[in-house]
């Protein structure tokens, strides 16, 4: 949430005022946790490693494509802002627009273990093949152009500049002058473990990422509504194995809190399935094409970004065949 609601640039509403986020903050002499990382243009799988100066990642680890140096190919590096972030020491009263955000990104599974426990399962008419890890790594990154002053930890957005270092003269979070005037350009993140679930149907293979969100969608409405929990307590991504998408369910809770595991089961998941078929095909919207989606099947608060990709049609087709 900090990284989403708080990063510099962000603001908030506190007391009557409004404060905005301006400083990364920083312990002297120690730097912060940095990880370089290339999404891939292909799979959309997140490609990451602990950074070292001039160490790009060549090819992408799911799907072997390789990586060059254009813009959406080229390595980029995310810092983990552990201790928190700095308020701008100029507070103002709050207007009539809405205090700003920054958030610009998704979680991502990052794990890729060898050793998940896997189960085959017949559900309706098609095979299911669940595999299920605990602590396993998932990865949320706020990509949004950050230029830092790795000295005194001062942040500003900026949109409009492609380079990777920027000078400007600034003062750190004590309102004295820094006496580093070059800020580099990073991405926030953070990495968390979880339990993780993956769900791939191998007779259905899901080969588009669009239809795949859909899908995607209406299983996490469908696990919520069948295992009476909140939306907010499970999450999910697609991740391209083998060629095709699978689904990755997991909890959002670090550590884990055993909602994800559940749907290992056949019961469960055929229950889920049928819940989430019956969502989508019981919902008016887009007509009898089902060419949208509505916040009554799939359109949520967290999946807004997504709203336009998602389409009722992808979910219900799918269900059915599996089913």
């Amino acid at each position: 949430m900090a990284i989403s609601e708080y990063a510099p640039g962000s603001q908030i509403v506190a007391n009557g005022e409004l404060i905005t986020s301006r400083y990364i903050k920083r312990v002297p002499c120690i730097g912060w946790k940095m990880y370089s990382y290339v999404r891939c243009p292909i799979c959309n799988t997140l490609n990451t490693k602990i950074y070292m100066d001039d160490d790009n990642i060549e090819s992408c680890c799911q799907c072997g494509a390789l990586f060059g140096e254009t813009r959406d190919t080229k390595t980029n590096v995310f810092l983990i802002p552990e201790l928190g972030f700095i308020a701008d020491g100029k507070i103002q009263k709050p207007g009539l627009r809405r205090p700003n955000r920054t958030y610009s990104g998704e979680i991502s599974y990052v794990g890729f273990r060898e050793n998940m426990e896997e189960h085959e399962y017949r559900i309706g008419r098609s095979r299911a093949v669940v595999k299920t890890s605990h602590n396993d790594e998932m990865t949320v990154l706020n990509r949004n152009p950050f230029y830092v002053c790795e000295q005194c930890g001062y942040t500003e957005l900026d949109r409009k500049c492609f380079v990777r270092t920027k000078k400007k003269q600034h003062n750190n979070s004590g309102g004295f002058h820094c006496a580093n005037e070059y800020l580099k350009n990073y991405a926030l993140g953070y990495s968390f473990k979880t339990d993780v679930v993956m769900i791939d149907f191998p007779d259905y293979s899901i080969n588009d990422w669009k239809n795949g969100l859909s899908i995607l969608h209406a299983i996490l409405r469908g696990i919520s509504v069948y295992l009476n929990i909140e939306e907010s307590d499970i999450a999910g991504c697609l991740q391209m194995i083998n060629g095709s998408y699978c689904i990755i369910i997991f909890d959002n809770t670090p550590g884990g809190s055993g909602h994800a595991k559940r749907i290992d089961s056949a019961t469960n998941l055929e229950g889920v399935l049928r819940t989430a078929l019956s969502i989508v095909d019981n919902c008016s919207c887009g007509g009898e094409e089902g060419d949208s989606s509505c916040y009554f099947c799939l359109r949520n608060y967290r999946n807004q970004r997504h709203h336009d990709d998602l389409k009722r049609k992808y979910a219900v087709d799918f269900l059915r065949n599996v089913l």
